[in-house]
């Protein structure tokens, strides 16, 4: 898996007018090829974080850590601890590998503590619980008292007031009195104490009980209002919601390719303005994120991301995917064009061209990686092996041999293999010619 940076091409340029100088290539000779279109050509974007004064490309992105390479080794920046400069590249890009991508959908969203739903549905169980808990101690006391809690072994007589049982327990304490002015010893004083107590007693114990009680229905009617005072926060959150002070974004999808990515990672970018419908305030957000491996069964993956000022208006966004340290198509790829080999290779000779102009090259393999088929059929040593293939100016194969010197030819099954691969042709002083290149099947990145 690989992919080809093309820098050349501006940005702007159509993709129509990029497939139009394909089409318009000189005619090729050498085989025929599928009909298919393993390729994909696409609008990347190359990100590089800065370190001091210089900016190094983000190769990966372990944990919560962009991965660059430093002096030839790969060094760790925190994403946390403070703000960074970042920047990203548009670039066209060529690949052999696209990932299936369903369901994206990127949309302004809340953060957990300022979602307005959130908010007032946890104000409104925290008051519901308190009152809740006031009703059921209001509700234990009622009972209680009810049962002569507040005297141990002196339930209250059933049907009286507490009014009725202070008047008696008043009446005992006057006869008790009485008794003692009278002279009243022994058993008679005993059963007036008695009396005396007990009516004391009930009428503690039911004045208790009413209290509790009127307490107890006091607390359930507050708790009814708080349950009546839920239904109207969610009301007027959804009003809150309505006025759109949205300070998160939110993205969700499923991936899956058909070739495993063993280290992947995604780079969201969004452009948003601070204020809707000012024009002057045009910013960016850039967000990193490592992914489990990914493989041919869909994995969902969501993204919530903070920080951006409430209320702003999302202008627009753009998802790339990449697996170690290199950017691949997707379903979401901006500007996706599929290719056959051949036309992805005319793409590569104009890069090549133009970045070699006035230079004498050697010519080298540029496409053609062996499908799977293929490659579980060749032995190792004939993929680890070298091989010299003729090459013409145009980078269509002629002959491979096992030796520099090109006397010794390889058997008809490499010659078959090497049908399908494409060479940047040599170059002398700019300019295309035949040559030999040097071939190792191992080797060949796409």
């Amino acid at each position: 898996m690989s992919t080809v940076p093309l820098a050349r091409f501006s940005p702007a340029m159509p993709v129509c007018l990029l497939l139009a100088v394909t089409l318009a290539a000189p005619a090729r000779s050498g085989p025929i090829e599928p009909a298919s279109k393993p390729y994909t050509l696409f609008m990347g974007s190359d990100l590089s974080v800065a370190r001091g004064k210089d900016f190094f490309k983000v190769y990966d992105v372990s944990g919560s850590s962009f991965v660059v390479v430093i002096g030839g080794a790969e060094t760790q920046i925190p994403m946390w601890g403070g703000t960074h400069d970042l920047k990203v590249a548009p670039t066209l890009k060529l690949s052999d590998v696209s990932a299936t991508v369903t369901g994206f959908k990127c949309e302004r969203a809340y953060t957990p503590g300022n979602d307005p739903v959130m908010l007032r549905q946890r104000r409104s169980m925290e008051v519901s619980a308190a009152m809740g808990d006031a009703a059921s101690l209001a509700e234990g006391q009622a009972v209680a008292a009810a049962n002569g809690g507040y005297v141990v072994g002196n339930a209250p007589p059933q049907g009286m007031t507490a009014a009725e049982a202070r008047r008696d327990a008043s009446t005992a304490q006057t006869a008790l009195q009485n008794g003692i002015a009278n002279g009243a010893t022994g058993l008679a004083l005993a059963a007036l104490q008695a009396a005396a107590g007990r009516a004391t007693a009930d009428a503690n114990n039911l004045t208790n009980a009413e209290t509790a009680t009127a307490t107890q229905q006091m607390d359930a009617d507050r708790l009814s209002s708080a349950v009546a005072d839920a239904a109207f926060a969610r009301l007027h959150a959804e009003e809150d919601r309505a006025k759109e002070q949205f300070d998160a974004v939110a993205a969700d999808f499923e991936i899956s390719s058909e070739t495993p990515l063993k280290k992947p990672f995604i780079v969201l970018t969004v452009l948003f303005r601070e204020k809707p419908g000012d024009r002057g305030t045009l910013r960016s957000l850039i967000y990193a994120r490592a992914l489990d491996e990914i493989g041919s069964k869909p994995q969902k993956i969501h993204i919530l991301k903070g920080g951006l000022p409430p209320g702003y208006e999302l202008e627009r966004y753009e998802i790339h995917f990449y697996d170690s340290g290199r950017e691949i198509a997707s379903d979401v790829a901006p500007k996706r064009v599929a290719l056959s080999r051949d036309d992805a290779f005319e793409y590569m000779k104009i890069e090549y061209f133009t970045n070699h102009k006035g230079e004498t090259l050697a010519a080298s393999p540029a496409i053609g990686k062996p499908d799977r088929k293929t490659e579980i059929a060749l032995t190792p040593r004939q993929r680890d092996a070298v091989f010299y293939v003729k090459i013409s100016k145009e980078g269509m194969p002629l002959e491979v041999f096992t030796d520099e010197s090109c006397s010794e030819q390889a058997g008809e099954d490499m010659a078959s293999v090497i049908k399908g691969i494409r060479f940047y042709p040599a170059l002398e002083k700019g300019n295309p010619v035949g040559g030999i290149a040097r071939l190792v099947l191992s080797q060949l990145k796409m």
